[in-house]
């Protein structure tokens, strides 16, 4: 016997207990009354044979009586069994129905299938635990989907990482084969080769170097401390490290950065590496002529940064995934000097900082922009101040752009 029979058959036997102990007191006090009529109708008899009636019409009088209350005896017990059984049934449905559903949603969940819902009728307790039951199903829901994408970004990341890490030592091992057969023996090429084989290492070290800050961004263990910083003048100082680069390139860096200190608390090495990132994308995947645009705003109680360009911009369907790991394998891939790692580590950074990074729907002459807010602190004058006599000349001297 199944669950449901068992509970159905439990609440029916409970049901007709209860009805038939109230039936019994109904009976009960029936039969009472039925002693005390019948007492009133032998006393009505001695009267009538006492006044000259015939004993005859006693008799049949009592006879119909007793007749007609075994009919409306026989008509109650039926009508109370008809009623009995119906009521029970229809309680027990009520009852077992829902929780057979509701059975029946956790063995759907219990086998994976979490796009399942429960749609039932039933008592506010009951309607609650559908409810819940709806919620947790629509979260197992949206963490197995975002599993799904988990497992296929790093299936994606195992692929792209294979292919980047094995193009440039296939490149290397190639013309370090050639050298050490010496079938390079015009002495500019030699050099050629030599510093390609270097460009080539480096783009190596810096991918596991991404790589390796990546992996340690994502831990919670991460150690993350910060000081006092005047944002301002640490966003000028990066100006002014990629002014020469930009200009090297034909680039334009047009800076709009206050005079004025804004105090925040950074990582510096962190931070510098999420600005680093974020100019080094503009200056690797735009074509020369392009400006950049770096502003600096106080917004409210956070401060904002803005790293622009009106170069070849983002596609559309990109943009949504741009600050996943190895982006750069797909339509993004314009340019054979990136990871492909750089958004998502300064994404990761940003929000070590408790901030966020985004990329926002541009206007005007912004083809592409960037957003990095982070949260203003109680990061003082005096505190600003003494981190820059601390540093003393270890700041970089700049010059205004």
């Amino acid at each position: 016997m199944s669950r449901k029979s068992k509970l159905f058959g439990m609440l029916m036997r409970s049901y007709i207990f209860f009805s038939l102990t109230v039936g019994l007191v109904v009976v009960l006090l029936l039969f009472l009354f039925i002693i005390k009529t019948n007492d009133q109708l032998a006393a009505q008899a001695v009267s009538q044979q006492l006044t000259g009636s015939t004993e005859g019409k006693t008799r049949e009088e009592l006879r119909l009586f007793w007749s007609t209350l075994l009919v409306v005896a026989l008509i109650f017990v039926m009508l109370f069994g008809i009623n009995v059984y119906l009521y029970s049934r229809f309680t027990a449905i009520k009852i077992t129905n829902p929780l057979s559903a509701i059975a029946d949603g956790i063995r759907s969940i219990a086998g994976g299938r979490y796009h399942e819902r429960l749609s039932f009728e039933a008592s506010f307790e009951l309607a609650q635990i559908q409810a819940s039951f709806n919620e947790m199903a629509a979260k197992l829901e949206q963490a197995e989907a975002d599993n799904k994408r988990l497992q296929e970004s790093k299936q994606r990341m195992l692929v792209n990482l294979s292919h980047d890490v094995k193009t440039p030592i296939t490149t290397i091992q190639g013309y370090a084969k050639a050298l050490q057969l010496g079938m390079i023996e015009d002495a500019a090429t030699e050099q050629r080769i030599l510093n390609l084989i270097y460009t080539k290492s480096q783009l190596v070290a810096e991918f596991m170097d991404e790589v390796f800050e990546l992996s340690k961004l994502e831990s919670p263990d991460y150690p993350f401390s910060k000081e006092a910083c005047d944002l301002a003048e640490f966003i000028r100082e990066i100006a002014v490290e990629y002014y020469e680069r930009y200009e090297e390139k034909q680039f334009s860096l047009d800076c709009s950065i206050p005079q004025g200190e804004l105090a925040v608390q950074i990582n510096r090495n962190l931070l510098y590496r999420a600005m680093a990132n974020l100019l080094d994308n503009a200056l690797k995947y735009n074509p020369p002529k392009t400006r950049v645009y770096l502003r600096v705003f106080e917004e409210g109680d956070a401060a904002r940064i803005e790293v622009a360009d009106n170069g070849v911009g983002i596609p559309e369907p990109l943009r949504e995934r741009i600050f996943l790991a190895f982006v750069r394998g797909d339509a993004a891939r314009t340019s054979d000097g990136g990871t492909g790692l750089g958004l998502t580590v300064a994404k990761h950074a940003v929000e070590k900082h408790g901030g966020r990074l985004t990329l926002e729907e541009t206007m005007g002459d912004d083809r592409t922009r960037f957003v990095l807010i982070l949260p203003r602190t109680e990061a003082s004058f005096n505190e600003v101040t003494s981190e820059k006599i601390k540093r003393g000349n270890e700041a970089r001297p700049y010059r205004s752009i």
